[in-house]
């Protein structure tokens, strides 16, 4: 079923049920991802993603029996579909490029129809400028859908480059502190994960100014620093 999946059943109480659900039905869209648009794998990979950084690691090793093995399971986890991810975040990088250029000639298209119908126009031959007049309005409507799939391609993207980058600055956390959370012991201090309302597909992301704040955590709860 996947990295997740596996992970949970390794580690009875690594997640919360509902987390381990969430994560179990993103895989089984990744498996299937051949037979839908690219959006809902691509989104499926980013839920999963965000699922992993959403763990609160604090009640998580609370709940292991091995707090070691359940804290290398979690690193574990989370570099792989880290680096499903980053892999994802290349790809949307050469379609956003390719988007890009494409614009670009569909907007230079335009341009000479528009500059072609103006031209027929003045010269008061209509016949002609009913076919120019429909292949224009056809140019617009090709240049309208690519730059819809750019702008969209470019938000995703942006959703990724912010989990990862996130997902980076977790990995360095537990690496720094990885014997004070297996004491159980707290931790201040550490980058933490706004609510950036990155998973959410219906509405615009924009990247946060800041990536951490006064009651940011990484670990998903306050800890108090080893002395």
């Amino acid at each position: 079923m996947g990295i997740f999946t596996s992970s949970y059943l390794a580690q009875g109480a690594f997640v919360s049920v509902q987390a381990a659900m969430i994560g179990i039905q993103s895989q089984q869209r990744l498996l299937t991802g051949q037979s839908l648009p690219a959006t809902s794998e691509t989104f499926a990979l980013l839920q999963e993603l965000g699922t992993v950084l959403q763990v609160d690691i604090a009640d998580m090793l609370n709940r292991s029996g091995n707090r070691g093995e359940a804290l290398d399971t979690y690193i574990e986890t989370l570099q792989g579909i880290g680096n499903i991810s980053v892999r994802k975040q290349k790809e949307l990088e050469q379609q956003t490029d390719s988007f890009s250029t494409q614009v670009k000639e569909e907007r230079s298209t335009v341009r000479e129809l528009e500059s072609s119908l103006r031209k027929i126009l003045r010269n008061e031959d209509y016949g002609r400028a009913a076919t120019v007049q429909e292949q224009l309005t056809g140019a617009q409507a090709q240049l309208a859908q690519t730059e819809a799939k750019l702008d969209q391609a470019k938000d995703v993207l942006d959703r990724f480059d912010e989990l990862l980058e996130i997902a980076e600055e977790r990995l360095t956390a537990i690496g720094n502190n990885r014997e004070v959370l297996i004491a159980g012991l707290r931790v201040l201090d550490v980058p933490g994960i706004e609510d950036l309302g990155i998973l959410d597909q219906g509405k615009p992301f924009r990247r946060s100014k800041s990536k951490s704040g006064e009651n940011d955590d990484v670990f998903g709860s306050e800890f108090i620093q080893k002395k």
